[in-house]
């Protein structure tokens, strides 16, 4: 069997500055091979509520904070398949608190629910895809932590 030629560029920027004590490189590479994924980029940008607000109303019509944003290459004026993922540190802090999870364990979270955005999946209104999604985040986190 041929091994694929797999290539991934992982790039993390902190407009707000956190520490974690897990390789989020090796967590987003898990879920890209998982999804058969190879010349892929992501770039993971911590940000605060101000910063997130912006892009929710400028991009989204929505003026308010949320937890991700995601978007997604064009594949016609980029190298590589892949996307963006803008995740607000301050809407993580108060979910880990409402949803009585550990901080780390929700900011992987909510990379896994960009880097399946980014992927493809979607989560409209309809149960199915909110569940497709929620178990394939939850899997991908607890296969994770296992081996850390």
């Amino acid at each position: 069997m041929k091994k694929m030629n797999e290539r991934f560029k992982i790039n993390i920027f902190y407009d707000k500055e956190i520490k974690f004590k897990f390789n989020i490189n090796k967590f987003v590479i898990k879920i890209l091979k998982n999804e058969k994924q190879n010349n892929f980029q992501i770039n993971l940008i911590f940000v605060d509520n101000k910063k997130i607000k912006q892009l929710n109303t400028d991009f989204r019509n929505k003026n308010s904070e949320t937890d991700v944003i995601s978007f997604t290459y064009n594949e016609k004026t980029h190298k590589f398949l892949g996307g963006d993922i803008f995740i607000s540190v301050d809407v993580a802090e108060k979910n880990a608190k409402k949803y009585r999870v550990d901080f780390e364990q929700e900011i992987l979270r909510l990379i896994a629910h960009g880097v399946l955005h980014i992927l493809g999946y979607d989560h409209t209104d309809d149960f199915k895809s909110i569940e497709i999604m929620k178990k394939k985040q939850e899997k991908y986190i607890n296969e994770f932590l296992k081996e850390c």
